[in-house]
């Protein structure tokens, strides 16, 4: 039966409410081709829904000045121009922050460096100079080269590459792109003239190219800069297994979603701008019109009424909150600019249940008790947003009173301090689900990373306090 909750009803200004999905891996998340972060590119931006199509064979996209207009030409096999692009969309996903240390490499001049496939490699910064090359040795598997600083390649550098491949769609020279995968959470530069890489490039910051410079696989980055005349980037699409260097976010289909964030938001005072603003643009932000628009619920304290609040983007977000998410386009978001959660509450402290810890989140009680509270507002519906990253079992979650007395869902609604039922969104069926602690059946009744649920609180809690002991994960299968 379809859920009639004034909470549920209120937020349906236009659209359809929807969950969130969870990107399920970084290869589905990057996509081949050439994509960039920011809108601050000086030379274009590329996504996955571009118009170029996606061939088993090699597409050219060459570069043709600093033009973000989008002065580049892609050519199919046959080198007939099948696009002129001016694309402004992304789509991506966090490469996770740690640093991984290593050594500075540096590769001199017309010296070669060959490394094991199926191994990974960290390194402080990567040079190579004039004339020299990082070689994939033969075998099978994938190299994967993760850098904490910056990767530079000076005039006819190559990685992966045992020659400079000709103009025009020239292939010669490139090895396997589907043998190596780079990540640097610096930036990577084309510093010289006729440099040249096969394989799938991810930076964190910027990509610098250069004249003449040789692609073969795809670019990532958090925007492109100095994108000079001559440059040819030759797409595939990856195959590999690209979970040693990256971490999901989350895909936001156009439309409502109840989220939660994986994150300690509290803890670095982040405001909506820190998580969402690099994913979906802080000057698309609007309270009003096209763009995304982010909503809490906030409740009175003369009595036991509620509404929804538009968030400013500089208004800071509470770990362990829910909220509304409406964006108008597709996008991916992550939570690479918050801490995250310390599950500081041991097991068994507080009721805890999870051997990975918990922690605690205040719940707003009414401040009417039930005797004078009207039979309309005799509870509060509260957002509460997971903020783990893996499913945690309802029936894992205490409530806690006072700060000593520990209560399952169950007995919390029989002492009738809140209800043992919880209220989730079903996006297939376009309607609300419930479930309960009772239900012991594996997967049954769980909370899932990036999204919020709706826990009802009731008047006997009115002159207390009340907190929901949330665990870290430890879903049954």
């Amino acid at each position: 039966m379809k859920m009639t909750l004034k909470y549920a009803t209120v937020l349906l200004l236009s659209g359809t409410l929807s969950s969130l999905n969870a990107a399920p891996s970084c290869l589905e998340v990057w996509g081949s081709g050439l994509e960039a972060g920011s809108d601050n590119s000086t030379a274009f931006d590329f996504d996955t829904n571009s118009p170029i199509p996606r061939l088993y064979d090699w597409v050219n996209c060459r570069l043709i000045g600093k033009d973000k207009s989008g002065d580049m030409e892609c050519r199919d096999s046959n080198n007939n121009i099948v696009a002129n692009v001016d694309v402004t969309g992304y789509e991506r996903t966090t490469i996770s922050d740690s640093t991984p240390g290593g050594e500075d490499l540096v590769v001199n001049e017309n010296e070669t460096l060959t490394l094991t496939p199926g191994q990974t490699y960290d390194y402080n910064s990567i040079q190579v100079s004039e004339g020299g090359k990082i070689l994939v040795g033969s075998g099978n598997g994938v190299v994967y080269i993760r850098v904490s600083g910056d990767v530079k390649l000076d005039k006819n550098a190559f990685i992966n590459c045992s020659s400079y491949p000709g103009n025009d769609g020239d292939t010669n020279g490139f090895g396997d792109p589907q043998k190596l995968v780079i990540y640097t959470n610096g930036q990577f530069q084309f510093g010289g003239e006729q440099a040249c890489i096969s394989g799938f490039v991810y930076a964190k910051g910027k990509i610098d190219f250069n004249d003449d410079a040789r692609v073969m696989g795809s670019v990532s980055a958090d925007y492109f800069d100095n994108v000079k005349s001559g440059t040819e980037i030759h797409e595939r699409q990856p195959s590999g297994d690209f979970s040693p260097l990256c971490e999901p976010g989350a895909a936001a289909e156009d439309g409502w979603h109840f989220v939660g964030i994986p994150a300690d938001t509290s803890a670095d005072s982040a405001t909506v701008d820190d998580i969402f603003g690099d994913n979906f643009g802080t000057l698309r932000y609007s309270t009003s019109g096209p763009g995304w628009t982010l909503y809490r619920r906030d409740f009175s304290t003369t009595d036991n009424s509620s509404s929804y609040t538009t968030m400013d983007i500089n208004d800071t977000l509470e770990t362990g909150r829910g909220y509304w998410l409406y964006t108008d386009t597709k996008r991916i978001w992550d939570v690479e600019r918050a801490s995250p959660i310390n599950w500081n509450i041991a097991k068994g402290t507080d009721g805890c249940q999870s051997d990975n810890g918990c922690i605690e989140y205040r719940l707003p009680v009414p401040v009417q008790d039930c005797a004078t509270a009207p039979a309309s507002d005799r509870f509060r519906n509260v957002m509460v947003g997971y903020p783990g990253k893996s499913n945690a079992d309802w029936k894992d979650y205490r409530f806690l009173l006072d700060g000593s007395t520990v209560y399952t869902p169950s007995e919390a609604e029989t002492a009738g301090y809140a209800l043992k039922k919880i209220h989730q969104y079903d996006r297939a069926a376009d309607d609300y689900t419930t479930c309960d602690d009772t239900d012991q059946t594996p997967g049954a009744c769980v909370t899932k990373p990036w999204e919020g649920i709706w826990v009802q609180v009731e008047c006997g809690t009115a002159g207390h306090t009340l907190d929901l002991v949330i665990p870290n994960g430890g879903a049954q299968q």
